[in-house]
């Protein structure tokens, strides 16, 4: 893995997007500290192929269709309610404030 600083990335973007493109992971510094690492694409997981392998694996369920930005809104503002009826927020805030 190789160092490059920010002012060293900006005057020769071209030639460092070559190196990751050859597979080189490069370090981008900015005032001898690390900000920043550049990766080829290639070394980046396949998202959607871990996701079909989780499934196959029953940990996930995929969705089968496409939540329309209203039923996201909806569902993020809805409370969810544990056994007993606790809502999971006042669960939640319960435990930040013991300690647990």
């Amino acid at each position: 893995m190789s160092q490059v600083t920010v002012t060293e990335a900006k005057a020769t973007l071209s030639a460092v997007l070559e190196r990751a493109r050859s597979g080189e992971t490069i370090t981008i510094t900015d005032r001898s500290i690390p900000i920043a690492h550049l990766v080829p694409a290639s070394a980046i997981p396949d998202t959607k192929a871990e996701l079909l392998r989780l499934e196959r694996r029953g940990l996930v369920r995929l969705p089968t269709t496409a939540l329309s930005p209203e039923d996201l809104l909806t569902l993020l503002s809805s409370t969810v309610e544990l056994p007993g009826g606790t809502s999971l927020t006042a669960a939640v805030l319960e435990e930040r404030e013991s300690g647990r």
